[in-house]
């Protein structure tokens, strides 16, 4: 997993100052709609009335990972992520990720990225006698010397120079007790099945893990940013039947907004009513078991602690 590339910034997880900032590390089950909304949140926190001791986190799914996008497989993902940061496994993904987002390597050119994935553990293996499960000890040293590596095999230019900064940037530290893992999904009764809603909700609160789920989907949670949701029958938002190419809700977003892309969703036209979307919320289901059936969300809680804290 890896936080996304708008963060270009030296993060700021790093200076002792920032230390005493609680993280909300939020992890989504869309890769497109939801982090859209959350950037949007963050680059926008002053004007929202964010409490400045909380950082929020958006956390893409690593390159390699991006076709796990059942709740479940999100799950484990995350725990992949806490368990193995320091692991083999993890820099591997970190390393693709980057290459993949400069556009030097691509799955359609003969050097592909599985084969840049199997060149890199060949190196691991033949260089420094290390496996996917084994944890760095100097992940500086370790770093360097793949770059190395990586601007052999790919003949890369000065741009390949970025991969440490890059990687740096993307370590998330988790300070466990005390910074917040949020895993948002949809409640989708295609996508998740009654038993599978309860595995989930149980296996978050084994591991702390904070579940924000929207019935049936993030969208109505956008819906409730105006008073038009009111307007609409209950029953057909949460049956959310496919009308042609789009979803009931979209289409109701659509009309609402004047127009609504999931790929590219304006997320201007809903910050300046969040705190309405908080208040819209509350006339709805919030309970994350009740959540099971019935429409509703509770991100707007997410948000209104953040504000309140």
């Amino acid at each position: 997993m890896r936080i996304p590339r708008k963060f270009g910034e030296r993060t700021l997880h790093f200076n002792k100052i920032q230390e005493e900032k609680r993280k909300y590390i939020l992890v989504c089950e869309g890769q497109v709609t939801e982090v859209q909304y959350f950037q949007g949140v963050i680059d926008n926190r002053i004007t929202i009335g964010i409490n400045p001791i909380i950082e929020l986190l958006p956390v893409l799914r690593s390159i390699q990972q991006e076709s796990h996008s059942h709740p479940k497989k999100i799950l484990s993902l995350i725990e992949e992520h806490i368990e193995e940061y320091h692991s083999v496994k993890m820099l591997i993904n970190k390393m693709i990720d980057y290459c993949a987002e400069n556009g030097f390597v691509n799955n359609t050119d003969i050097y592909t990225l599985k084969s840049l994935e199997q060149d890199i553990l060949y190196c691991f293996e033949e260089k420094f006698n290390l496996t996917p499960e084994d944890k760095i000890i100097d992940k500086s040293y370790i770093i360097s010397e793949l770059v190395k590596y990586i601007e052999d095999k790919l003949d890369l230019t000065k741009q390949v120079e970025n991969i440490i900064e890059y990687i740096e940037e993307q370590e998330i530290l988790y300070i466990k007790d005390k910074d917040y893992i949020c895993l948002i999904i949809d409640r989708d009764k295609g996508s998740v099945k009654s038993d599978q809603y309860s595995e989930i909700i149980q296996k978050c609160e084994e591991r702390g893990i904070r579940l924000f789920v929207s019935n049936p989907s993030f969208e109505f949670w956008l819906l409730l940013h105006s008073e038009k949701v009111f307007n609409y029958d209950s029953n057909k938002l949460l049956d959310n039947k496919k009308e042609g190419e789009k979803r009931y809700l979209e289409k109701v977003l659509s009309e609402v907004f004047e127009g609504y892309r999931k790929e590219k969703i304006n997320v201007h036209r809903f910050i300046p009513h969040i705190k309405k979307a908080i208040v819209n919320e509350k006339k709805f289901c919030e309970d994350i078991r009740e959540l099971e059936e019935k429409l509703g969300s509770n991100i707007g809680v997410l948000l209104e602690e953040c504000i309140l804290s």
